[in-house]
C-alpha cells in the first residue's frame, strides 16, 4: 500500500514539477485539419461553418482538437458577389481561409451546361443542392469559379472540361492559355455496369481514359472539397502549374485519383483522402496490367519545382479482390493470379524529361500510407527515372 501511495505521489510531483519548469507542450499555431462544406454562397447567405475541424499545433508537432465554437469567424459579408477571407481566431492565433459570394446561381431545372456556355471570366456559379445528370461533359472554358452547396449536397453525374470541348468521343483542348478556374464543395461521379463480366460506363461519352476532371495545361486550377468516384482517373493532365488540391475524397476510382503525365510545378496537394484505386478490377493493355496509383506525378525540367504532397491519406491501391471485371473486354484466361500490383504505388515520382533528371524541390512529407504494395516508387521503367535523393520525405 505504500508502495502505491509512493508512486501516485512521483507522478503528481513530476508532473507539476513540469508545469514550474516551463516543460509543457504549448499551442504554437492554429490549423484548419478540414475545409468546410459549404465554400460559394449566394447574395444574402450567413456563413456556415458545418464540416470545418480546427486544430491546434504544439511545440512538439501534436495535434489537438479546438471546438469550433471556442472560435471567431470574421471577414464575411454576403452583400456583394466574390471573393471573402475568413479570419479565424482562437486565443492569441489566428487563420484564415477563403470563400465566395456568386454572381450567378444555378438550380436543378436550370441547363447547367448553357449557363457555363455563356460565362464571362470571374464569374462565380453557385450550383444549388440537387442532382445534375449531364448527357454531355461540363465545358468550362472561362476563368470562372463553380462551385456547390457541399459534395453531399451537390451531386453531378458527369465530367468536367476544362479549356477544351468534347467532340465524337475525343477531347480537344483549344484553350491551353486559361487561368485561374475554381471548383468547390461538390460531387462528380458516375455510374457503371457491368455486361457479361465487362465493366461499362453508363455515360455514353466516359471511358476509363477519361478523368473527372480533364485538362491539358492546368495553370491556377483549385479543387477543394469535392469527392470524386466511378472514373477512370479523379483529375487527368498532361502538365499543371499554381496546382492546389485539397480536402479532396477520391474514391472507388480505376486507374488513379491525380495523374500528370508532363510536368508538374508550384503544386500543393494536401489533405486528401485517396482510397479503393483500381479495387478488384483488371485493365489491361496488350496483356499487361495496367498500373494503378494514387497519386502520378511527372517531371521534365531540372530546377527547383515547388511541389508539396503534405497529409494525404492514401489506401487500398490496387488490390486484386478477384472480381476479375475488365474495363475493355472479356479475354481469355483466368487473372486470379496476376501481379496486380506490379509498378502500382501510392506515390509515383517519375521523369518525363531526360534520364536521372535532377529535379528538386518536391517534398512528401507527413502522408499516411496503407494498403499497396508499393508506397512510393521513384522510377517505374529503365528510360523512365528520377533521382529520389532530390527528394524530401517525412513520415507522417
Amino acid at each position: 500500500m505504500k508502495k502505491t501511495i509512493f508512486i501516485l505521489s512521483f507522478i503528481v510531483l513530476f508532473a507539476f514539477c513540469g508545469i514550474l519548469s516551463g516543460c509543457t507542450h504549448e499551442m504554437v499555431s492554429l490549423y484548419i485539419y478540414k475545409m468546410p462544406n459549404k465554400l460559394v454562397y449566394e447574395i444574402g447567405e450567413e456563413l456556415s461553418t458545418d464540416g470545418i475541424e480546427l486544430k491546434n499545433i504544439k511545440t512538439d508537432s501534436a495535434l489537438f482538437k479546438i471546438w469550433k465554437k471556442n472560435a471567431t469567424f470574421e471577414g464575411f459579408d454576403s452583400t456583394t458577389s466574390g471573393k471573402k477571407t475568413i479570419k479565424v481566431s482562437y486565443g492569441k492565433f489566428s487563420t484564415s481561409y477563403s470563400v465566395f459570394v456568386a454572381n450567378k446561381v444555378v438550380n436543378p431545372t436550370d441547363n447547367l451546361n448553357e449557363v457555363l456556355e455563356n460565362a464571362s471570366d470571374n464569374d462565380i456559379i453557385l450550383i444549388k443542392k440537387g442532382e445534375y445528370d449531364l448527357d454531355k461533359p461540363l465545358e468550362i472554358n472561362s476563368s470562372i469559379i463553380i462551385g456547390g452547396e457541399g459534395p453531399d449536397k451537390t451531386k453531378i453525374d458527369g465530367m468536367v472540361i476544362i479549356g477544351g470541348y468534347f467532340d465524337e468521343n475525343n477531347i480537344n483542348f483549344n484553350n491551353s492559355d486559361l487561368k485561374n478556374v475554381g471548383i468547390y464543395s461538390l460531387s462528380l461521379s458516375t455510374k457503371t455496369k457491368v455486361e457479361n463480366s465487362v465493366l461499362k460506363f453508363e455515360k455514353a461519352y466516359l471511358n476509363p481514359n477519361f478523368g473527372a476532371i480533364c485538362g491539358k495545361n492546368l495553370n491556377g486550377l483549385n479543387v477543394v472539397g469535392c469527392k470524386f468516384s466511378g472514373f477512370g482517373y479523379g483529375i487527368l493532365t498532361d502538365t499543371a502549374t499554381n496546382f492546389n488540391v485539397i480536402s479532396n475524397k477520391f474514391e472507388n476510382l480505376y486507374i488513379g485519383a491525380i495523374n500528370v503525365n508532363e510536368n508538374l510545378t508550384n503544386t500543393l496537394i494536401s489533405k486528401n483522402i485517396i482510397k479503393n484505386i483500381g479495387l478488384g478490377v483488371v485493365n489491361l493493355n496488350e496483356k499487361t496490367q495496367i498500373p494503378v496509383f494514387g497519386l502520378r506525378l511527372s517531371f521534365n525540367q531540372s530546377e527547383n519545382v515547388g511541389v508539396v504532397i503534405y497529409k494525404n491519406s492514401i489506401s487500398r491501391i490496387g488490390l486484386n479482390v478477384n472480381k476479375n471485371v475488365f474495363l475493355t473486354e472479356k479475354v481469355k484466361g483466368n487473372f486470379s493470379n496476376l501481379n496486380y500490383m506490379l509498378k502500382s504505388a501510392s506515390i509515383v515520382v517519375r521523369s518525363s524529361g531526360e534520364n536521372n533528371l535532377e529535379t528538386h524541390g518536391i517534398c512528401i512529407a507527413n502522408n499516411t500510407i496503407g494498403a499497396t504494395l508499393n508506397n512510393i516508387l521513384y522510377n517505374t521503367s529503365e528510360t523512365d527515372f528520377i533521382n529520389s535523393n532530390s527528394i524530401s520525405f517525412l513520415a507522417p
